[in-house]
């Protein structure tokens, strides 16, 4: 991981199930999936704050209420840089998608028309999905999280699925939504004034 990644614990933990609590359905799902909010209580959490320079004493600074709230000095080009890295071992084992989801648009508005190749729905609920291949580069995850969210919550997950076959504004039942949240394998919420985000991944 780079400088811009460091491990945070404290209110960073909680600060995640309320991201997720305040999301769409596929993040009620992720919370209600068997073991899973267990699960958040440990694996791997990570701040990817865009901050330059060692993280020397920044884990305790960057795991704060105030810090998560309010912001530290920092770079969102960094923080997703950091995404583009941590996501790195997913597009290694392939077949994963990163799905965010967009609690702003509904399913007819007209600047969906951009993106359809890549965007699913659930009932009234839209969701914009990329592949997580090496060419899923920061400069991809900046369009993507652009595209997708307006700041909070941001919510996205990586799960391994095959979108193979999927269409135009995909329509999905809420059983395939149910076997996308039952996959997941790491989650990226927004946090820091939304100038950076979190980083779960399950333990091993």
């Amino acid at each position: 991981m780079s400088d811009a990644s460091v491990a945070v614990e404290g209110a960073a933990r909680a600060w995640l199930r309320e991201s997720l609590a305040d999301g769409l359905g596929l993040a009620q799902l992720v919370l209600a999936a068997d073991g899973l909010t267990q699960r958040l209580a440990g694996g791997e959490l990570r701040a990817l704050a865009g901050i330059a320079g060692g993280p020397g004493a920044l884990p305790r600074v960057l795991g704060s209420r105030g810090a998560l709230e309010d912001g530290v000095e920092g770079s969102f080009a960094g923080a997703v840089a950091a995404l583009a890295a941590a996501l790195v071992p997913a597009a290694a084992r392939g077949g994963r998608i990163l799905v965010v989801e967009d609690e702003l648009s509904p399913p007819g508005d007209p600047v969906l028309a951009d993106h359809a190749d890549h965007v699913f729905l659930c009932g009234s609920e839209v969701y914009h999905w990329r592949a997580v291949t090496p060419g899923l580069d920061a400069g991809a995850l900046t369009e993507l999280l652009g595209s997708a969210t307006s700041g909070y919550p941001t919510n996205a997950f990586v799960t391994a699925v095959d979108p193979a076959g999927w269409g135009r504004f995909q329509p999905l039942e809420a059983a395939k939504l149910a076997a996308l949240a039952a996959a997941v394998e790491a989650v990226a919420v927004a946090a820091y004034d939304a100038e950076g985000l979190l980083w779960w991944t399950p333990p091993a």
